[in-house]
């Protein structure tokens, strides 16, 4: 048997190593695996966001950005613990299927229709889907990898009786993420539908312009860009840290997160809308993307 003394002292040391596996500068760091969309990346704002809620826990929040379906794959996979991407419906199902088990509205913005600076902006978009779709327009580069921003440009084109499949060949897929499309469509001084936040933060486009976007104050249902966040199940999918993901998720649709994400700036402009109304005294600094 233990001496009494000797049993303390065990009992002293064992909780001094516990605190110092978790505390200490050798610990092994609390890890939450988030898929996301490559807008949120390319746009800035994940840069900004995780040093905020990395500093309040103990937590490492590791991004593999990639489309919203690629990204969803990695869920399924057992890839990711949460999803931050953009596709309502697809997230909607991954909740009814019992994949995640919850879905927190996050944030929005708006998608534009970006083409040549040759070509003149349009003031209603029911005719500039019409030239495009007769071909009037040039090139239009569809991200083709079904992503958030893919399936939004899908429904686009289906609003107004059009399908993309009977396009003829002024109508491309290039299977790369936002920033990568918006570069190449410089480059070819092509139209493409872009998120806000990554047009904002591309200032390298100078052959592009904007053809069409919702007059402010009046923003459209099909042209809307609504990001969700879902925490996986590990019932459905094993090795998932329901725990992390939902504490950064409550994190991210709570106060701090909303009043950060309504904060964020690109070129003076705010690059997202939170969810949830954030008034403007809990907003304490406004970071700007090209300074952070």
């Amino acid at each position: 048997m233990i001496p009494r003394l000797g049993l303390t002292l065990v009992l002293i040391l064992l909780s001094f190593l516990s605190w110092f596996y978790v505390f200490g500068p050798g610990r092994v760091p609390l890890v939450l695996r988030l898929g996301s969309t490559t807008s949120t990346y390319d746009s800035g704002l994940l840069d900004y966001l995780l040093p905020l809620y990395e500093a309040e826990t103990a937590v490492e929040v590791v991004v593999l950005a990639k489309g919203t379906g690629a990204a969803i794959r990695d869920g399924l996979a057992g890839q990711v613990d949460a999803l931050l991407v953009h596709n309502r419906a697809r997230e909607e199902e991954l909740v009814a299927q019992g994949a995640a088990l919850s879905r927190l509205p996050i944030m929005s913005n708006n998608f534009l229709i970006v083409g040549s600076k040759a070509k003149a902006p349009y003031a209603h978009l029911s005719g500039l889907m019409r030239a495009m779709a007769a071909g009037r327009r040039g090139l239009f580069l569809s991200r083709g990898d079904e992503s958030g921003t893919h399936a939004a440009e899908q429904r686009l084109w289906q609003s107004y009786g059009y399908t993309p499949e009977t396009f003829g060949d002024w109508y491309t897929k290039t299977g790369t993420g936002m920033g990568q499309t918006l570069i190449t469509a410089n480059a070819n001084a092509a139209a493409t539908l872009v998120d806000s936040a990554t047009w904002a933060q591309h200032g390298d486009v100078a052959r592009l312009h904007i053809w069409y976007e919702d007059k402010a104050g009046s923003p459209s249902e099909v042209l809307e860009n609504a990001y969700g966040y879902l925490t996986l199940n590990p019932a459905q999918i094993p090795g998932v840290r329901a725990d992390l993901a939902a504490d950064f998720g409550q994190w991210l649709a709570g106060p701090k997160g909303q009043a950060a994400i309504a904060a964020y700036r690109i070129q003076g402009q705010q690059a997202f809308v939170p969810h949830s109304f954030v008034p403007q005294a809990s907003v304490a600094h406004t970071p700007d993307a090209k300074t952070r």
